[in-house]
């Protein structure tokens, strides 16, 4: 275990400073971005704001309500692959763009994702959620799902620092399959605003 010595900033030291606008209004505001995934090749337009999947949080009736202001839901992994089939046959396909498809990292959380995702080609992203996204489990997990999805935006944490980037390794490459990075801040944080390159916040209770 290597100690660092050096002072670390956490979210609670970090201000958005405000700089001088041509807006007179925050109506005149524009939210949407445009976003070119390197690793799936998929290019995404939307708000980007991600609801965290929390039980609590990420629901399908949550999904329903955000896809109607362009926002992004990572919906929890608790629901059945029936409750997931009831949910798409009920909503239109402009509201599975919005959504994320959350899974764990073991053999049956590979499998139900699968299975969730065979059920349209308008999920396109994935949730890959673990509370150490620094083992080696969760890389061999996360290149698993790269192969088995080529063409999927993969969403994957929880990691402490931007350093994740570079920091997680195996066989001394780096980690070239995830298009999003899953950050997790003890602040009470669900849904927060991302900038490039695309930062998803949850609450770590």
């Amino acid at each position: 275990m290597r100690i660092e010595e050096d002072v670390k900033l956490g979210f609670k030291d970090v201000l958005i400073r405000p700089k001088r606008s041509t807006l007179k209004s925050r109506s005149e505001v524009g939210l949407e971005r445009q976003f070119n995934f390197k690793h799936s090749g998929s290019r995404w337009s939307g708000v980007p704001i991600i609801a965290a999947n929390m039980d609590t949080v990420g629901t399908f009736r949550m999904a329903e309500v955000l896809a109607s202001f362009d926002v992004l839901t990572a919906v929890h992994k608790h629901y059945s692959v029936e409750q997931w089939a009831a949910f798409i046959q009920r909503v239109p396909e402009s509201v599975l763009r919005h959504v994320m498809v959350s899974t764990g990292t073991s053999e049956a959380d590979f499998a139900k994702m699968k299975q969730i995702l065979a059920l349209s080609p308008a999920l396109r992203f994935i949730c890959i959620d673990v509370a150490n996204g620094y083992s080696e489990s969760f890389v061999a997990f996360l290149q698993k799902a790269r192969e088995a999805c080529p063409n999927h935006v993969i969403c994957a944490g929880n990691a402490m620092q931007a350093g994740w980037l570079t920091t997680v390794r195996r066989n001394e490459k780096p980690l070239n399959c995830r298009c999003v990075v899953k950050l997790s801040t003890p602040c009470a944080i669900s849904l927060v605003v991302c900038v490039p390159p695309v930062l998803m916040l949850e609450r770590n209770a």
